[in-house]
């Protein structure tokens, strides 16, 4: 099940201030809770140290999350940058063990193309 634009509405309400420049979410709903978790953390990071930071782009790649940002002066913020990159590799880790469709445990499958899968949406797959 994809993104819908309630779950979307959702984050961008939630965390309005990182994502102005996000227009959509490129994987399914089954990672939200990675999602929300990642940019809760990364919302955390940037108030405590007064960064401006904002989330360009969040979608599934070879099977796993990835989370794009701009930080603005990231030179003088190499520490928020840090910070922010732990945070956002720590998801991308965890995307690896939850099914994108359903967010039950998962692993990374290799159907022509990379996916990660619970045993019951792997099986659909397979038919």
């Amino acid at each position: 099940m994809a993104f819908e634009s309630e779950d979307y509405n959702t984050l961008q309400t939630r965390y309005s201030d990182i994502l102005k420049n996000l227009e959509y979410i490129e994987c399914d709903i089954g990672w939200f809770d990675i999602i929300d978790k990642c940019l809760s953390d990364i919302l955390k990071i940037c108030y405590e140290a007064g960064a401006n930071v904002q989330v360009v782009q969040i979608k599934e790649k070879f099977g796993g999350l990835r989370i794009y940002y701009e930080l603005e002066d990231a030179q003088n913020n190499l520490d928020v940058y840090k910070q922010i990159n732990d945070a956002i590799d720590i998801a991308e880790d965890e995307s690896y063990t939850i099914c994108e469709y359903c967010g039950e445990e998962g692993k990374l499958q290799k159907k022509g193309w990379w996916k990660t899968l619970c045993i019951m949406h792997q099986h659909s797959l397979d038919k």
